[in-house]
């Protein structure tokens, strides 16, 4: 987005009364996603600090000051932000893709292997941030958790009971030892790092199966309560 267009729309974030602020959530949506984006380009030489948000803030065309309102000044909020802005172009590159002409398995792999992708122009900022807040770290833990929602949304997933968390949890630790992998890949096209995800996926798919027979079986059993309860009146 042009910075003549994102400057008056950044005017909409004003301190009001002291502590009061008045916000166009769109609008900070939009502002968030373009610094957090720019804020990649200078991570990658002057890591996750405030100088990397003001040069952001100068790429984008808003002041210094309501960039630091924005986005926030620690290190985790500026790499919150750019996972932010991460996962708005990677849901905007899933409803772009055709998965569902895949099998769940493809339609997974595409929305990780569309992540890499989009990953691969801040490779030194994200082996910066993971140096900062580890992956396998609680603090990634909602990072994680997010994309995995993102693909899974756009692979089909309608579950609403306890599968629908597993499978976030699952895929999110899937992404997060990628992601591992990926940063200390040297071959070409990352080669390496697609091997490593599709036996990562293939793993998932194997549990998958198994816990689905799992609780096929369950449901088979006999209710416990109605069984303990034609017990009491014999």
């Amino acid at each position: 987005m042009a910075a003549a267009t994102i400057l008056p729309l950044a005017t909409a974030v004003r301190l009001c009364h002291g502590s009061a602020m008045i916000a166009n959530t769109h609008t900070l949506k939009v502002l968030r996603r373009e610094l957090g984006l720019a804020l990649a380009g200078h991570a990658a030489f002057d890591g996750w600090t405030i100088t990397a948000l003001d040069r952001a803030a100068d790429d984008v065309g808003v002041s210094r000051d309501e960039a630091r309102l924005v986005i926030g000044t620690s290190p985790s909020a500026l790499i919150d932000a750019f996972f932010a802005a991460v996962g708005d172009r990677l849901e905007q590159r899933l409803a772009e893709a055709a998965l569902p002409e895949l099998k769940v398995r493809q339609r997974v792999r595409t929305g990780v292997v569309i992540l890499l992708d989009l990953l691969v122009p801040h490779k030194e900022a994200v082996r910066r941030a993971s140096a900062l807040l580890p992956l396998h770290g609680p603090r990634a833990a909602g990072r994680l958790w997010r994309l995995a929602d993102s693909i899974w949304h756009a692979a089909g997933d309608t579950a609403v009971d306890y599968n629908h968390y597993t499978k976030r949890l699952i895929l999110g630790g899937v992404i997060g030892t990628t992601l591992l992998a990926w940063l200390g890949d040297q071959s070409d096209a990352h080669s390496e790092t697609l091997a490593f995800l599709d036996r990562r996926i293939a793993g998932v798919m194997r549990f998958e199966t198994v816990k689905a027979r799992g609780v096929a079986a369950l449901s088979r059993l006999p209710d416990p309560a109605a069984f303990l309860g034609r017990l009491r009146y014999r």
